[in-house]
C-alpha cells in the first residue's frame, strides 16, 4: 500500500520497526511501539553497470560485536567510523578484520574474492551480518556462473566460505563489496595496492547485472503491485 501510494515503481522500501515515542529514558518503558515504512524513491532502476572503487582496511575502529553484527539495528556508530575513515584516504565503505585478522565485512556491506583458481569466497557470517545481497549473490553465482568442470566456459570453478585472510585478498583476481542499494562494486585496490588487473573483474560485473536482473525483472520473491 506504501509504495503504491508514493507511485514510485524505481527505488527501495526501507523498514523501521522502533520502541516509539513516549519518553527520553533509557529503556522501553512508557513507550508506543511504532513501525515504520518509507518508500525512497528514483528515477530509473538499478545500474547495470558495475561501480568500481578504492577500499582501505580500518583497523583502528573495533569490529562490531557479533550481537550487533548480526542484527539489522539502528546502531550504526562504527559503521560510520568505519567508512569516514576509509573515505578519508579515498574509500567508500571501509574493510574490517575479525579479532582473529581474517576479513570481516564492510560498513554496510559484505565482501567476496575470486581466487585465481576460479574460486568464489565469502567469510563465514559466524560473527558478521548475513547479508541478503551476498546470499543472494552466492545463489545466483552457484546457478548461472560455477562449471566446476571448466568446460563450458565459466568463470567459477568453486564457491565456498571459509576465513579469507588478508594476504588471501591481496593475491586474489577480484575483490567485490555487496550491498543492497547497489548490489556489487568491483574493488581495483585495497590500501593503496592493486587488486587483479585494477579494473572491475568478470565476475563482479556478471554477478552485479544478475543481481540487478533478479531485483527487477521479477521471481516467485516478488509482489505484483497495482497503482
Amino acid at each position: 500500500q506504501t509504495c503504491v501510494a508514493s507511485g514510485k515503481q524505481h527505488g527501495n522500501v526501507r523498514y523501521w520497526l522502533s520502541a516509539g515515542p513516549g519518553n527520553f529514558g533509557f529503556t522501553v518503558e512508557g513507550c508506543e511501539p511504532a513501525f515504520y515504512c518509507v518508500v525512497c524513491g528514483q528515477d530509473d532502476g538499478f545500474s547495470r553497470q558495475v561501480q568500481v572503487i578504492d577500499e582501505w582496511i580500518i583497523d583502528h575502529v573495533p569490529i562490531k560485536p557479533p550481537l550487533l553484527a548480526q542484527l539489522k539495528s539502528n546502531n550504526y556508530m562504527l559503521n560510520v567510523l568505519t567508512a569516514m575513515a576509509s573515505q578519508e584516504k579515498g574509500g567508500k565503505f571501509g574493510l574490517q578484520l575479525k579479532a582473529d585478522g581474517t576479513m570481516g565485512e564492510g560498513c554496510v556491506a559484505n565482501c567476496a574474492i575470486v581466487t585465481k583458481d576460479g574460486g568464489f569466497i565469502t567469510p563465514v557470517f559466524s560473527t558478521i551480518l548475513a547479508g541478503t545481497t551476498v546470499r543472494k549473490a552466492l545463489e545466483l553465482a552457484q546457478a548461472h556462473l560455477l562449471d566446476e568442470a571448466g568446460a563450458d566456459g565459466k568463470p567459477l570453478r568453486y564457491i565456498a566460505q571459509k576465513d579469507i585472510t588478508l594476504e588471501e585478498v591481496e593475491n586474489a583476481q577480484e575483490l567485490m563489496m555487496l550491498c543492497g542499494d547497489v548490489k556489487v562494486l568491483a574493488v581495483r585496490s585495497l590500501n593503496g595496492k592493486k587488486i587483479g588487473n585494477g579494473d572491475a573483474g568478470p565476475v563482479a560485473t556478471a554477478l552485479h547485472k544478475l543481481v540487478v536482473d533478479d531485483a527487477e525483472l521479477g521471481n516467485d520473491e516478488h509482489i505484483a503491485l497495482k497503482y
